[in-house]
This record gives C-alpha cells, sequence and structure tokens, in this order.
C-alpha cells in the first residue's frame, strides 16, 4: 500500500504486511520505542522478538517504510472484542529520527481507511496520557473514549 498523504506528498512512505525476515528489526524497533519515557518497559532484542512473533499469530503486523528504508511498524488486532468490527492498535512505533516527518500520520490515516473499506466501525488503541503519542491521536481525531477506560491493580 503506497501511502499517500494530502496531495500525494507523501508518496516515499510504503506499508506493507510485514515479512518475517524483518522481524527482528521491527523487534529492535519496538525495543527501542517501548524503552523511552514515559513508559520506560525494559525490552531487550530476544524479548521483543518473541513478542513479535506471538502477535505474528494473531495480529496483522505492518511494516513502514521511508525512502525504501524500514523505519517502523504498526500491529492491529483485527480479533479484539467482536471480529470484524473492532481493529485495536496494539502497538506503534516510528524510529526517533524519523518522526516529525508525518509518516505516523499518513500511515494512522491509511490503516483507518483500509480498515473501514473491510468493513470494521471501531479503530481504537490505547494511548499513555504522559506521551507525546497521546496528543498526535488526539490531533487525528482519535478521542479517548466516552464508555470505556483501562482499569488496573498493581500487583505487589
Amino acid at each position: 500500500m503506497k501511502g499517500d498523504g494530502e496531495n500525494g506528498e507523501y508518496g516515499n512512505i510504503d506499508i506493507y504486511k510485514a515479512k518475517k525476515r524483518h522481524f527482528k528489526e521491527i523487534a529492535d524497533i519496538y525495543a527501542e520505542v517501548s524503552s523511552e519515557p514515559p513508559y520506560n518497559d525494559p525490552w531487550g532484542s530476544k524479548a521483543a522478538l518473541d513478542k513479535i512473533k506471538i502477535f505474528a499469530r494473531y495480529c496483522d503486523i505492518w511494516e513502514i517504510f521511508y525512502e525504501n528504508k524500514l523505519v517502523g511498524f504498526m500491529i492491529i488486532n483485527s480479533h479484539h472484542w467482536f471480529p470484524g468490527k473492532f481493529c485495536f492498535v496494539e502497538n506503534f512505533g516510528i524510529k526517533k529520527e524519523y518522526r516529525g516527518k508525518s509518516i505516523g500520520r499518513v500511515v494512522v490515516k491509511s490503516m483507518m481507511i483500509m480498515y473501514k473499506e473491510k468493513g470494521f466501525k471501531h479503530f481504537m488503541g490505547l494511548a499513555n496520557k504522559k506521551s507525546r503519542a497521546f496528543k498526535f491521536w488526539d490531533d487525528l481525531g482519535i478521542k479517548e473514549d466516552e464508555d470505556n477506560v483501562v482499569i488496573s491493580k498493581r500487583l505487589e
């Protein structure tokens, strides 16, 4: 899928179903993004690769290329809650040095169009309110849900 952006100015972005041969590189991006604040998760390359392999069993993994370089990924669970109705962004990341180039914006808009064309009614995900991504999602019209919240109890 070629990223088309507004007026075609993002023609240097390509989005493909991930190939297994790219899982290691995707895992490295996953580990990098997840270790940044506010997440600070201590993912190593092996643990991240194991996680990507688990996602590959039940999710759509998309690889994001910018100027023919693998720079990011998006993992969408199309079986979340009600299959065919809800698609859920499990994880999404762009290498730090490629942020601010509208790559994420093009990818999200492209994914929303594609999943809508497949008949999905809801595009969902989680966002940490302390992250830069929270404003990114908000700017794209993806808002806090009025009905659902994440609940949590720390197990110590």
